[in-house]
């Protein structure tokens, strides 16, 4: 759930970066997206894996909020032989291994918060903290447009 909001909160963000950008960038992203469709669907995978690399590597090294660095790693869910990117921000693994550790059954946190809520307010604070240095930084909101590119061709594909 959360990595789809996560997702979600990049693309929002990636179409308003890509609507801001000028003439040339637009031209620039054709000629890149030529290139990226006579690849195979998982060539440009990988392209767009390394492309969420990049970001959040440009991404960490601005941030100045620990709960808000992120990480990418290949994770193969339960039940399944293929192994999926996902790039995560710390304050969500933090809060997966508190909710891991107590009952499932009980959803409330120590404090008494819902953890759907916790996760929530989480997410909206790194959407501001992201917004705001996608905003500031050009080559950030480039890097992010490129990945959100790929993004939708990758899943353009799989329909």
């Amino acid at each position: 759930m959360l990595v789809k909001l996560l997702s979600t909160i990049l693309i929002a963000l990636a179409m308003s970066v890509s609507a801001a950008a000028g003439d040339d960038k637009d031209s620039k992203k054709e000629e890149k997206a030529f290139n990226y469709n006579s690849m195979s669907t998982a060539k440009l995978r990988k392209h767009r894996d390394k492309a969420a690399e990049e970001f959040y590597e440009a991404f960490n090294s601005l941030n100045d909020q620990d709960e808000f660095m992120v990480r990418c790693d290949y994770q193969r869910p339960t039940g399944s032989r293929r192994k999926t990117h996902v790039c995560q921000a710390k304050f969500v693994s933090d809060i997966q291994t508190e909710h891991a550790e107590r009952n499932w059954d009980n959803r409330m946190d120590s404090t008494g918060n819902n953890v759907s809520t916790k996760l929530e307010e989480k997410a909206e604070q790194f959407q501001n903290k992201l917004s705001e240095l996608v905003g500031a930084n050009p080559e950030l909101a480039e890097k992010l447009a490129h990945y959100n590119g790929l993004v939708t061709m990758v899943s353009e594909r799989g329909k």
